[in-house]
């Protein structure tokens, strides 16, 4: 049997269009989820990663509170600065890499409280202009299942951050 080369082109780009209109309605689907469901699974997503930035003063001792930075990547390496050498371009040793049960604890920490959706606080939101909004702002990234969430807060408006950041420290050693 023999096919038309017109015929085989138009199957070709119409088979090409549903495949185009699926990936466009499960995209829209999944993306448009305002819930924690790309962590309720047991198992740890293969791309879950950690970026927590504090800002804070220098000369502080409390590690919540103090200017650091924490980085968990996707390999489980857990990376940490303080001080100084923790701004947002620098990126920080590193300070152990995880066991597996680790960074799952971790991801059910982030499930549990719903991170992947935290909001922006209004004090951190203030905090932009220079001299204004409270004296410590805690600014996270979370990525996990392809999709990416950032928000920054305080130690006051968020005490599941702070659960983290807690966890981070521990982790890191401090």
């Amino acid at each position: 049997m023999r096919i038309h080369r017109g015929a085989f082109r138009h199957r070709q780009q119409a088979a090409l269009a549903c495949l185009a209109a699926l990936a466009f309605l499960a995209d829209a689907g999944g993306c448009s989820s305002r819930t924690a469901a790309p962590l309720n699974g047991t198992k740890t997503p293969p791309d879950f990663a950690l970026n927590v930035l504090v800002r804070g003063p220098l000369d502080e001792t409390n590690r919540l509170r103090q200017t650091s930075r924490y980085v968990l990547e996707s390999n489980r390496t857990l990376r940490a600065t303080r001080g100084r050498g923790a701004i947002p371009l620098t990126y920080p040793p590193i300070a152990r890499r995880l066991g597996p049960a680790q960074v799952e604890s971790l991801v059910r920490l982030v499930a549990r409280h719903h991170l992947m959706v935290e909001p922006t606080s209004p004090s951190a939101e203030a905090a932009a202009a220079p001299g204004a909004g409270p004296e410590v702002i805690y600014e996270l990234q979370i990525t996990s299942n392809g999709q990416t969430h950032r928000y920054r807060t305080t130690p006051d408006e968020s005490p599941p951050t702070i659960r983290l950041l807690t966890e981070l420290v521990r982790l890191a050693g401090g």
